[in-house]
């Protein structure tokens, strides 16, 4: 087994020695600076590969103060005033923390040509003529409102603080310049980007890797009048907004797009929004935009000799990774952060690039790296334990750390832990050279109304942690991470293609009613429920989980509530009596457990059966059905009513997709359900892992039969020739 190589380690000045011990330890073969730390000569003369943090939009400070016109612009909306008198005022940046925004002032910039006054008890624009904005005072004045009704003002505004690197003074108490992001989007600040990146790129001849971090627009984060975060969408368009963009817009697109295709009500087109054409335009639009010009940077960078690999993180807005413009950018790589399986194989399911990377959580950063409360040798067995799982199925080619090499140098369990983490990454590849696990009879489709172009990142809030509203959710696709499945992720215009669906086993719909992620309106369209009926008829699987194909219409909450045989009691139906008893003990889906108490989570409540039938697995007196089975001509339906991630609920949904396929026999699985096994055809080998802290025993069987036993220690991994 190779003790060397796939591992990149951060490097930090003043502990040299310390780094050269923990490269040899970790038998790391790449160096990376990290944004706040220095790649020194001493490291550039290591016999190593080099990695360098770049920021094309920051990277030279001097440029935005000499040019401020073209800083970067983001459309807010101000606080919602209610109209006492016929005169009102609203000063727009009242809620907003004054050193990330400031209002322009150049000529351009015009409020009346840019901004919208909107009366939200109508819905009503408010005529230009009606209302001023005031440099000096800094407000809006309006006349002639209607009085009682409510008013807000959806405003541009520049951005004159870094968005990451404010958190990092915020969170992490840096000090210094604080930088100011310019925008790609004006001609002038465009070539300067190209000009300042080709230079740097000479001149730092020792630096192999480019690791743009990432190119133009950042995610969306709006900070308060308190220096409090207030809203963060990772997937956010709206900082990548500006006069500019929005002139070329129109000149793309042929018409004029409002603020309030982008403010949205104040929901600021976030991910869970059911998108609007005009959103959807707009997203085209910047990724054409943000792909051409990365494509050039990249020819720079190779020019130079150099690699070139994207974070996906940060400024990565428009750099859609399974958009269509993405192959052409032409990256070597990807580097993205993880703390879960899910965010795994969000990077190695990445298609059109050559090196996968991931940066592991947590980050050595004083939050965790202390010794009062933080807990990095608990949070990197959790999150490898996930990792793990995705890795065995579809594997990443990299792994790393990013941070302050000095913080985690203070917990020695935790360096040794890291050790063992590289040495089972690399058995990985050693083991059965980039074949990936696969139950090859099995095809899943995710569907919701982004599809592909949100591939793993349905459900999400940001890239670590989520709400838990939200848990139920992203716990989903956390065990569909390390589940030898084929998995894609469709849309419900790709369930009216001829024939697209036929080449699926099992469809899963999951989320919250109303939302993107369960569908909205679109299950009102005849021929979406209608072909998926057909398709489930002939011999496949529905998987619903919390409000799958929600919406109000035809007596029923659910559209497909015959092929799940269950739906929602919204109140509507409160005078029938609902079967409300477990009748199914010992059905496939839960004969590994002795007793089921399905752990749900933040799920949805008040499921009824629809179906005499139906097969009731697991069940609450206060919130109705959480488990349930349903037969529907040839084909099966699932009902589930939340899935947060766990070992065991890991097991269940592999279980439930197998029993909806109706292709039962075809598995290999372990017998206990905290171990699991992944077989590799080509290499005629499987994997079994201990998901757990204990030492457990368990068989191995396929086809009902059984291969063999195994004894796993804590957390242990091993390989075995079939």
């Amino acid at each position: 087994m190779a003790t060397k190589g796939r591992v990149t380690l951060p490097i930090e000045i003043g502990i040299e020695e310390t780094v050269k011990d923990i490269i040899n330890l970790w038998g790391a073969d790449a160096i990376r600076n990290s944004d706040g730390t220095v790649l020194s000569d001493y490291f550039k003369n290591l016999d190593l590969k080099v990695y360098s943090t770049y920021f094309p939009t920051r990277a030279d400070q001097k440029w935005p103060r000499e040019n401020i016109d073209q800083l970067q612009q983001m459309y807010l909306i101000s606080e919602r005033v209610t109209a006492k008198s016929e005169i009102i005022e609203i000063e727009p940046l009242k809620i907003y923390f004054n050193e990330q925004f400031q209002i322009s002032d150049k000529k351009e910039d015009n409020p009346h040509i840019w901004w919208e006054v909107i009366n939200r008890t109508t819905g009503e624009i408010v005529n230009t003529e009606n209302w001023d904005y005031s440099y000096e005072t800094k407000k809006v004045t309006i006349r002639n409102a209607k009085k009682w009704n409510i008013y807000t003002v959806n405003f541009l505004a520049q951005q004159k603080w870094d968005t990451t690197q404010m958190y990092n003074y915020l969170t992490n108490d840096w000090n210094g310049l604080k930088e100011m992001p310019y925008d790609a989007a004006y001609e002038k600040t465009k070539n300067h980007i190209l000009d300042h990146l080709d230079k740097w790129a000479n001149d730092n001849k020792a630096i192999d890797v480019v690791r743009f971090t990432t190119f133009f627009y950042h995610f969306t984060i709006m900070y308060n009048q308190h220096a409090q975060q207030m809203f963060g969408d990772w997937f956010g368009y709206s900082a990548s907004v500006s006069t500019e963009a929005l002139k070329n817009f129109e000149k793309e697109f042929g018409y004029k797009l409002r603020s309030e295709d982008i403010v949205d009500n104040g929901y600021y087109n976030n991910a869970f929004r059911n998108p609007t054409k005009e959103f959807l335009d707009f997203i085209e639009y910047q990724q054409r935009f943000v792909c051409g010009l990365a494509k050039v940077c990249v020819d720079i960078v190779h020019k130079y000799g150099k690699e070139a690999i994207m974070f996906v993180g940060d400024n990565w807005i428009g750099m859609e990774p399974y958009g269509e413009h993405f192959p052409s950018v032409g990256l070597d790589g990807v580097a993205g952060s993880s703390g879960s399986g899910l965010d795994i194989r969000m990077v190695s399911d990445m298609p059109g690039v050559r090196i996968k990377e991931i940066r592991f959580l947590p980050y050595f950063f004083p939050d965790t790296f202390n010794d009062h409360g933080g807990d990095p040798v608990g949070d990197m067995e959790m999150i490898w334990q996930k990792a793990r799982r995705a890795l065995l199925v579809k594997k990443v080619d990299r792994i790393g750390y990013g941070g302050y090499l000095s913080l985690a140098n203070k917990f020695p369990k935790f360096i040794t832990l890291v050790e063992d983490i590289c040495n089972q990454f690399r058995s990985i590849h050693d083991e059965v050279d980039g074949e990936e696990s696969k139950c090859s009879n099995i095809k899943v489709a995710v569907l919701n109304t982004w599809g592909k172009i949100k591939s793993w990142q349905c459900n999400r809030t940001g890239h670590v942690g989520g709400r838990k509203e939200v848990k139920s959710y992203q716990g989903v696709l956390e065990c569909l991470s390390g589940l030898p499945f084929d998995i894609d992720f469709i849309n419900f215009n790709d369930i009216k293609k001829d024939g697209f669906i036929d080449k699926y086993s099992v469809i899963i719909n999951m989320g919250t009613e109303g939302t993107s992620w369960s569908g909205g309106n679109n299950w009102l369209d005849e021929k979406i429920v209608s072909i998926i009926r057909e398709w489930v008829d002939k011999g496949n699987g529905f998987i619903g989980i919390g409000d799958p194909t929600a919406c109000e219409f035809g007596g029923t909450f659910f559209q497909l509530s015959d092929v799940l045989g269950v739906t929602k009691e919204k109140e509507n139906t409160l005078q029938f009596t609902k079967r409300d008893k477990v009748n199914i003990e010992n059905h496939y889906i839960v004969n590994d457990f002795k007793n089921i108490n399905l752990e749900v989570g933040f799920a949805s409540r008040n499921i009824y059966s629809t179906n005499e039938n139906l097969e009731i697995l697991d069940f609450d007196i206060n919130d109705g059905v959480k488990l349930s089975g349903n037969t529907f001509g040839e084909g099966r339906g699932v009902y589930i009513s939340g899935l947060p991630y766990t070992i065991e609920n890991a097991r269940v949904l592999q279980k439930a997709i197998i029993w909806a396929s109706t292709k039962e026999e075809d598995m290999y699985l372990t017998t206990n359900i905290n171990t699991e096994v992944y077989f590799y055809e080509k290499s005629k080998k499987i994997a079994v892992i201990n998901n757990s802290k204990e030492k457990q025993v368990t068989k191995i069987v396929c086809k009902n039969k059984e291969i063999k036993e195994v004894a796993l220690e804590a957390y242990e991994m091993q390989w075995h020739l079939v």
